[in-house]
């Protein structure tokens, strides 16, 4: 599935551009108030939808926002909920990292950044955590120090307390063909992406692809053999070039039933829910976040995969809040 930017809105994020085209498409007309936040306004039935970044709308609770937006906020919900997360601590100078008390492998991740940014996984000892968290500190005041789970990442999609899609997200990598190098590799898997969301695949970072190179002694020209695959990076975003692929059809009803839950106790009308499945035939998770305002652009336009029409249920769940105000 190609993704085309809608002509005149292309400035817009992905998600806002497919939700744009689905008001057209019943006869709306929409009036955009602020494109630095996708404020839209949807003009259909005779009645106008304030809409912002997508899928803030007039049900969203301040309250939920604020907890979702707060990676330690959001996992002691969950805990209190009754959910599975990973064990963490808050950490806010570097001699606190002695008093650290989680097994490895372990995850950095500063607590004002998202998309991946900052991320660093795959710790192993303490000389690698100090290091590590001397350099997150020069640039963040507050740093998360997670247990890494190991497994799959998934994103589900809620709609209305309803599962929309599942996607497993794949960190940036190419794949050899025994017959491209791997610069023309990484050109070709670049084509038909885009930057700053305004397509649904992202480009992978010039300087992602350079470091890797660097680091495993590779040259741009070098030619993977047939079938090899180079993780460019360990994080699974696709902020960062990674793929989605649509696993909706396959996955087990008990994880499904969990990420509707989770929207239920949350009390939130749109949500993507990040999950860590060791082993889909096994009933063990744990969450890593909850996406407040997620990318629903993903779910229609995934890498491979079904596209699972994201925008058809958000409009209705908008046309939906509206009528019940």
């Amino acid at each position: 599935m190609i993704f085309t930017p809608i002509k005149g809105y292309e400035h817009l994020v992905a998600s806002t551009q497919l939700l744009i085209e689905e008001v057209f498409a019943r006869g709306g007309r929409v009036e955009i108030l602020d494109n630095r936040m996708n404020h839209l306004l949807i003009h259909l039935n005779n009645q106008a939808f304030p809409v912002v970044g997508t899928t803030y709308i007039q049900n969203t609770s301040l309250l939920n926002y604020i907890v979702c937006n707060d990676k330690v906020l959001c996992k002691k919900e969950l805990l209190r909920f009754g959910f599975d997360t990973s064990n963490y601590q808050v950490i806010k100078a570097l001699e606190e990292v002695e008093h650290i008390q989680l097994n490895y492998p372990l995850v950095v991740k500063p607590l004002d950044e998202n998309h991946g940014r900052g991320v660093v996984t795959n710790i192993v000892n303490s000389a690698q955590l100090i290091k590590v968290v001397k350099e997150s500190l020069l640039l963040h005041s507050v740093l998360l120090i997670e247990e890494q789970i190991q497994g799959d990442e998934y994103r589900f999609l809620v709609i209305d307390h309803q599962l929309i899609g599942v996607i497993k997200r794949i960190p940036a990598n190419l794949m050899g063909d025994g017959k491209h190098s791997f610069r023309e590799l990484f050109d070709q898997k670049n084509e038909g992406r885009g930057t700053d969301y305004k397509f649904p695949l992202m480009k992978i970072q010039e300087s992602l692809f350079t470091n890797y190179l660097k680091s495993n002694g590779l040259n741009d020209d070098d030619v993977p053999k047939v079938g090899e695959v180079h993780f460019l990076t360990s994080v699974s975003n696709l902020k960062l070039g990674g793929d989605s692929m649509d696993v909706t059809d396959e996955i087990p009803i008990f994880f499904k039933e969990l990420a509707t839950s989770i929207t239920k106790k949350f009390n939130l009308p749109i949500a993507g829910i990040d999950i860590i499945i060791p082993n889909t035939n096994a009933e063990e998770y744990s969450v890593i976040e909850i996406n407040e305002r997620p990318m629903t652009s993903m779910h229609s336009y995934p890498f491979k995969g079904k596209n699972r029409n994201a925008e058809k249920y958000l409009l209705d769940v908008i046309l939906k809040v509206n009528k019940e105000r």
